[in-house]
């Protein structure tokens, strides 16, 4: 599987976090990288990456812990797997390479409220969408429908990514406002 991830920068001289979940793997392998990061796999010491490193476990691993020491957020497009990484087919859309627009919203989320992220923008289908908690105590929660069963969790000063054209919701849970950054990808 082939993800990229936003790591958050480090604040106030605490490293910016970011908790993958991944489907027993064996095989990582970082195929770009704004900036070289450091990856825990599981619970054993981070190991420094940087673009095109790559690795084979010799037991399979479900949890990855992205780490970011600098002032700036790093972009990671990784993949995991039980087999060695080959290069994917370029996406294409009318024999062209896809092109992407991107969409950037930065809002206080009240508590017990959610914001609603449907997969279009003016026709255009979302390829993906990465959401930033920028709270330093309270998790969010990623839900498919209002008011549904919580999905996934968006910890506090993290970011959660998924390639989706699907509705996402944004809850906030808590009793106070988080502040909550969320870029979407389009294809254009």
């Amino acid at each position: 599987m082939v993800k990229t991830v936003i790591i958050p920068a480090a604040v106030g001289g605490v490293d910016g976090r970011l908790a993958v979940k991944v489907s027993s793997a064996r095989v990582f392998a970082c195929i770009a990288a704004s900036e070289p990061f450091s990856l825990r796999v599981e619970n054993e010491q981070a190991q420094p990456v940087a673009s095109a490193v790559s690795f084979t476990s010799g037991k399979k691993f479900d949890d990855l812990l992205f780490i970011n020491a600098t002032a700036t957020p790093i972009s990671v497009t990784f993949y995991t797997g039980n087999e060695p990484y080959t290069a994917p087919q370029i996406t294409t859309i009318d024999g062209k390479v896809a092109a992407t627009v991107l969409q950037a919203d930065a809002f206080g989320l009240a508590a017990g409220a959610e914001q609603t992220f449907i997969g279009a923008l003016n026709g255009q289908r979302r390829k993906a969408i990465i959401v930033t908690n920028l709270d330093v105590a309270i998790d969010l929660k990623i839900r498919a429908t209002p008011a549904g069963d919580n999905g996934a969790t968006v910890f506090f000063r993290s970011a959660w990514a998924a390639e989706t054209s699907a509705t996402v919701i944004v809850h906030n849970p808590g009793a106070v406002a988080v502040a909550v950054e969320v870029l979407e990808i389009f294809y254009s």
